[in-house]
């Protein structure tokens, strides 16, 4: 898995490289487009050394240079690049695969609260002794139900009426 990484790694440093090289070809006359291909980006760049690229892989064999190379050549480099070296460099990550291993399910942590508040509770804690003030407390009294309705909107304010209040805007 390492060695994954690292592939990944030195993918992504060449997509970071590709796209250096590809804003340098921006700036060679008759490079033109908004996205260069990375054939474009070599051949602005190096056009000798892609043409003896191109005689040495059809050499191998022809196939190879065409339907293969030009295709994968015809996308931007960083993202022929970047794309596989994010996915090996994601996917090979030594904490990613440690973590796979070492993050089993910890019944303990998981009702350590729980067990703190039945401690708490035991203790005297859990009684009203907070520590919110006691203005900030709601009560349930007659007034305060009063406020609590007439903030969701079911009793008009100063008790008036919705007839006594349109009355009141047209007059105004």
């Amino acid at each position: 898995m390492a060695i994954l990484f690292v592939i990944g790694l030195i993918l992504l440093s060449g997509a970071f490289f590709a796209a250096v090289a590809e804003t340098v070809a921006h700036g060679v006359p008759g490079a033109g487009g908004w996205l260069l291909s990375a054939y474009d980006v070599a051949y602005a760049l190096w056009p000798g050394k892609l043409v003896v690229l191109q005689i040495k892989v059809e050499a191998l064999h022809p196939l190879i240079w065409d339907p293969v190379l030009t295709t994968i050549m015809a996308f931007p480099g960083w993202l022929v690049l970047g794309v596989p070296g994010g996915v090996l460099f994601w996917w090979a990550h030594p904490k990613r695969r440690a973590g796979a291993e070492d993050d089993a399910f910890d019944e303990d942590s998981l009702y350590l609260f729980d067990r703190l508040a039945e401690q708490a509770a035991e203790d005297g804690y859990g009684d009203g002794d907070d520590l919110a003030p006691s203005e900030f407390v709601p009560s349930v009294d007659e007034e305060s139900a009063g406020r609590e309705d007439n903030a969701a909107g079911n009793v008009p304010p100063d008790g008036i009426s919705d007839d006594d209040s349109v009355e009141q805007e047209k007059n105004s």
